[in-house]
């Protein structure tokens, strides 16, 4: 009997491993591309329409509702931060759920969820009412838009999952245009409450690709799977943060409080930009439509930023994204001028666009991708109470200086502290 020797040990091992590997690589099925497509398309309406509904219709309708039920800015600056906090719950328990359950029920659940609050909102004549059902709508929203969604296109796709997921999430850019548009439209005709109604049916003929298209794939892999090497190692990876762990780095703390001011900045502006400019003295059509300019130029920044922050050191690119709104912010001090609105529109919309391309990039080039899932959901937080704050915030000032002046300098204030702390970010992982 051959005694082993450790070379022929290492050579055993070493063939062991790569049929182990090329068999589990044969058994996931990839999969069929008409399929993944039309998941791509399901994730791209609901992303136009469910959260162009849930997302850019009420900022459109506030001073209807504020002059029809008689409450102030404040109090329905108050229901978006409500919506916001909700969020902040509802999230990690809709990730847990989709996780286990898949995307699929979830975004049908929240889809008639959807639906049964845009009815509720139409008949609303309390002021309890609004934050009730806001409630609902942020549970139902984080049911069907961003996140069941993301997790879904992720599965679907390995060697392109960027560009589907790119196409995906310019639905979002989509519904910033199209709907604020055909809200002022069906609120010409309407008023505030029919068009409420008129949204819940477009809601409930979303489910329709939902049924046909959303479905998990075959075969999910549950890891990255890395080929071995000819000695039969694996290339040993830089290691990874978990939440516990990058708690007690810099970075986390840096981003943390850059995405907690640029939240305040970001939806105090998209649930107050038609209030301001038709305070100024634009007209409500001209106002609804650089609003909704602002949200199709989503799509222009995640493709701006993404590409330059495969070309540029990534901490200039997030302090260069968050500084511009500074610089945005400034055009707003020239209203009712036109030209200045749309740069305003332009600028503020790119780097909205530009802070949601690379947050996760941020995320896993300080922490690592590993439990990027996680870190995305705690560090989330930040910029949810951001947007519970912000808006509140600035109907405040509205209400007690009767302008935006003030809010506009706080703005600007914000976003180059933001900046300042977000440039500061490094990456934290551990060499192995």
């Amino acid at each position: 009997m051959l005694r082993p020797t450790p070379a022929t040990s290492v050579f055993c091992i070493a063939s062991l491993r790569r049929r182990s590997w090329r068999a589990n690589a044969a058994r996931m099925k990839p999969p069929r591309p008409s399929a993944a497509w039309s998941v791509v398309v399901a994730g791209f309406l609901c992303m136009m329409i469910a959260a162009g509904i849930g997302w850019y219709v009420f900022p459109v309708y506030l001073t209807s509702i504020q002059h029809d039920l008689g409450w102030s800015r404040a109090d329905l600056s108050l229901a978006v931060s409500v919506w916001s906090l909700a969020g902040g719950v509802f999230s990690p328990l809709v990730g847990t759920l989709v996780d286990r359950y898949g995307s699929r029920p979830l975004m049908i659940a929240g889809t008639l969820c959807q639906v049964v609050v845009t009815l509720l909102i139409a008949h609303m004549t309390e002021r309890w009412h609004i934050y009730a059902l806001f409630v609902l709508a942020s549970l139902a929203n984080s049911a069907n838009t961003y996140l069941p969604v993301a997790a879904l296109i992720a599965r679907w796709f390995e060697e392109r999952r960027g560009q589907a997921m790119a196409v995906t999430m310019l639905g979002m850019g989509c519904g910033g245009l199209v709907v604020p548009i055909v809200a002022n439209v069906l609120l010409e005709h309407y008023g505030w409450r029919g068009a409420y109604t008129i949204f819940a049916y477009a809601l409930l003929a979303l489910l329709v690709p939902i049924l046909l298209w959303v479905r998990n794939p075959d075969s999910t892999p549950t890891v990255e799977s890395v080929p071995p090497t000819a000695a039969g190692d694996a290339p040993t990876p830089r290691g990874a943060l978990g939440v516990a762990e990058a708690l007690r780095t810099r970075s986390f703390w840096t981003l943390s409080g850059g995405d907690l001011l640029i939240g305040m900045v970001s939806t105090s502006v998209i649930v107050h930009m038609v209030a301001f400019t038709t305070d100024a003295g634009v007209s409500q059509a001209a106002a609804s439509t650089a609003y909704g300019t602002s949200l199709a130029v989503n799509g222009v920044g995640i493709i701006l930023f993404g590409i330059a922050a495969d070309r540029l050191p990534l901490r200039i690119m997030m302090g260069v994204c968050y500084g511009a709104s500074a610089i945005a912010m400034l055009f707003a001090f020239r209203l009712p001028s036109l030209g200045f609105l749309y740069a305003f529109a332009l600028l503020f919309g790119t780097c909205a666009g530009g802070r949601a391309a690379m947050w996760p990039l941020a995320l896993g080039e300080c922490f690592g991708v590993v439990h990027l899932g996680s870190l995305l959901g705690w560090l989330g937080i930040p910029f949810l109470l951001g947007s519970a704050f912000g808006p509140y915030l600035a109907g405040h000032i509205r209400d007690t200086t009767s302008e935006y002046r003030l809010f506009f300098l706080l703005c600007i204030a914000l976003s180059v502290t933001a900046a300042a702390l977000v440039s500061t970010m490094r990456n934290e992982r551990p060499a192995v």
